[in-house]
């Protein structure tokens, strides 16, 4: 496994949402309160240029200037508020994003827990000037990718966290150094949120309950799919649909659809 495969894979799960909304590029970071950083973006390219190549943002921790209930940020408007030598880089990553890549109107939905900060990026086409209002009419949609990204990929989330990006000798420094292939993280007092990713990662959760089949249609079921578009779009009936929906609520001890896809949007 690769940082470029993860991103890969990234993509794939991602695809039918860019089709479905014109977003063309999606990225998922965890800052750990040890400063090193797990990243999974849907372009590798991106990804590469913006942390061993270009390296405007190598060395930064941005989680505290977002408030505990500030969840969505524009981030050209957000970074006008961060320290002048911060701003200058990340105005800077902006460009290189819009310039290199065509990923433009940059929106971050921040969630705060007790051991790590996760950001969740989407990006626009430069052409889509209306992307600010497409984003505010659709937050609950985005925010629904966002839980879906997190369960569909928990693997992915393990696994970056074998790439972790090392900062913690260099958060915030205007000299930061480059991140490389050879950073790597050592123990120390402030693992404790990298611990306990992993112990999850140990436990499976409720996804490592289902079979191959159950999970290609809990996913389209938490994309709103009904079960008869389930049925045509994997080349089986109805009713083993139904039956695979029956079974994976036996196996998560509820009753109901509308209860099934609850604890499958549980993060872990």
């Amino acid at each position: 496994m690769t940082m470029a495969s993860l991103s890969s894979d990234t993509l794939e799960i991602c695809r039918p949402f860019f089709i479905e909304t014109g977003i063309n590029a999606f990225s998922y970071s965890r800052f750990y309160a040890d400063g090193t950083r797990a990243e999974l973006w849907s372009d590798f390219q991106a990804l590469e240029h913006t942390f061993f190549t270009a390296r405007y943002v190598a060395g930064t921790y941005t989680p505290q200037y977002y408030g505990t209930s500030e969840r969505h940020s524009l981030m050209r408007e957000k970074v006008e508020a961060y320290p002048s030598e911060l701003r200058d880089r990340f105005r800077q990553q902006l460009i290189d994003q819009r310039e290199f890549f065509n990923h433009d109107h940059c929106l971050v939905t921040v969630n705060h827990n007790a051991d790590f900060a996760e950001y969740f990026c989407f990006y626009m086409p430069r052409s889509m000037t209306g992307a600010a209002s497409f984003y505010l009419n659709n937050i609950d949609r985005l925010d629904a990718f966002s839980q879906y990204y997190v369960n569909v990929g928990k693997k992915l989330i393990c696994q970056a966290d074998d790439f972790l990006i090392d900062n913690r000798a260099t958060r915030n420094a205007p000299d930061a150094r480059a991140p490389t292939t050879t950073d790597v993280t050592s123990p120390g007092p402030m693992r404790n949120g990298r611990e306990s990713m992993r112990q999850q990662c140990r436990s499976g959760g409720e996804w490592s309950l289902l079979t191959t089949r159950e999970r290609e249609i809990a996913r389209l079921l938490l994309r709103g799919v009904v079960m008869r578009e389930i049925a045509m779009s994997l080349g089986i009936s109805p009713r083993t649909v139904e039956r695979h929906v029956d079974n994976m609520k036996t196996k998560l001890n509820c009753y109901r659809k509308s209860e099934l896809i609850s604890k499958l949007y549980l993060p872990f």
